[in-house]
């Protein structure tokens, strides 16, 4: 089955030569130690997690059964999408996020009877990566996860709230994830942007460090006092301080509020004093912070492009567009519920400036972007406009039960 068309070929084209243009303008503005440092660091990091999760899978990850109470069906589902896509079952079984804490530690004594005890590093990274995956598992959520093989996932809490037909839809979306190769398409365009943003950034603090050590020290003063005059004109030291174990949902929203708020504003300070020093790193500043910016969106961008392909891709495999499209609306009415009952309250709105940079950096397009597309698709699959209507605009009955605890949503927000 051709899941790209002309148009995803020219997508891939496009986004891999803007990054190139990217790094080439962050190799003009560093040294070759910098973006030796950068390509080193980058590169062991990404192996090193992708081995790190790699163990993780094959010590335990729990695979979600064929038959289930809240998934009856999910193997038959399972075995049609491996048909159409040519994916054998035994290479793409379908798991869970959350780990088998009785074969991780089976595997760990295994390890350390052998004489091969797990090194510190790879241990913290696991330990990461198990936290990771346990609070998705705690969501509705569903992943083609690169473990140096795409891996398809999808949390219980997904599966508890999705019908059949949705359930279809949606693992479609991730089997075309995984039959398109999306993981190694991306992996190299997100290394080359990642080389890029870290050559920046250490350009930029080497510019810093070039105003001497008076500039350096003056920058951290004012960075000091700037903090102490925030604290005390929105009266939030005490909030600031406090330990995130004994806020209420709401006290924590308005703490990263309030700490987002004043990192930005330590920037611009931070900023003005080393310019004040030398005149020279404001033009470096702007320059890599500029090139970092537009890397953030072009990984976003080729994210959303992949997203939107598999969308298309699962009509391919034979879900019912209007399935997936309930499905998103019902995985946004519940996260949207869970934080207004963990908060107490609505979130305020975005301002128009935030919401556009949001857009333009979200790995995945918004809910009623993926809508408005679907229903494109279903108006040429057949589909009366009285049924498009009812999927994308009819009220959706969604049990209180499936709302997300307060504790998931607060770690969500993070």
């Amino acid at each position: 089955m051709a899941l790209y068309t002309v148009r995803n070929v020219l997508s891939v084209a496009t986004h891999y030569t803007a990054t190139g243009l990217l790094l080439a303008g962050s190799i003009a503005l560093g040294s070759p130690w910098v973006l030796g440092a950068s390509a080193v660091l980058v590169g062991g990091i990404s192996v090193l997690s992708v081995a790190t999760q790699r163990k993780f899978l094959e010590e335990g990850l729990v695979r979600q059964p064929e038959s289930s109470e809240y998934s009856p069906n999910l193997g038959k589902i399972a075995q049609e999408l491996y048909s159409k896509t040519g994916l054998k079952a035994a290479d793409y079984p379908i798991y869970d996020f959350r780990a088998d804490e009785e074969k991780e530690k089976a595997a760990t004594a295994a390890a350390e009877a052998a004489g091969k005890p797990e090194s510190k590093m790879k241990k913290a990274f696991r330990e990461m990566s198990k936290k990771a995956f346990d609070k998705m598992g705690q969501t509705h959520n569903a992943a083609a996860m690169n473990f140096g093989k795409p891996v398809i996932m999808v949390s219980t809490p997904l599966l508890k709230l999705l019908n059949d037909e949705e359930e279809k839809a949606v693992l479609a979306h991730e089997f075309v994830h995984a039959a398109a190769r999306h993981n190694y398409l991306g992996l190299p365009h997100n290394l080359i942007a990642g080389v890029a943003t870290l050559s920046n950034g250490l350009t930029s603090l080497g510019a810093a460090f070039a105003t001497g050590f008076t500039g350096v020290a003056a920058s951290v003063g004012a960075r000091i006092a700037t903090s102490y005059l925030f604290n005390k004109a929105t009266d939030s030291k005490k909030e600031l301080s406090a330990d995130d174990l004994f806020l209420t949902p709401a006290q924590k929203h308005k703490k990263l509020v309030l700490d987002r708020t004043l990192k930005v504003i330590n920037a611009v300070v931070g900023t003005a004093v080393y310019t004040y020093f030398s005149h020279a790193y404001l033009g470096i500043y702007a320059a890599t912070k500029a090139l970092s910016l537009a890397g953030k969106v072009l990984v976003g961008s080729f994210s959303r492009s992949m997203e939107y392909q598999a969308d298309r891709g699962a009509v391919k495999l034979g879900a019912n567009p209007l399935a997936l499209v309930t499905s998103l609306r019902k995985m946004k009415l519940v996260q949207e519920r869970s934080v207004e009952a963990a908060l107490g309250e609505k979130l305020p709105e975005k301002g128009a400036l935030t919401k556009a940079w949001a857009k333009l950096t979200a790995s995945h397009p918004t809910v009623e972007a993926r809508v408005k597309r679907l229903c494109k698709i279903a108006a040429k699959s057949g589909f009366t406009p009285d049924q498009i209507k009812a999927a994308a605009n009819d009220t959706l009955v969604v049990a209180a039960e499936h709302n997300m605890s307060p504790r998931v949503v607060m770690g969500l927000m993070r």
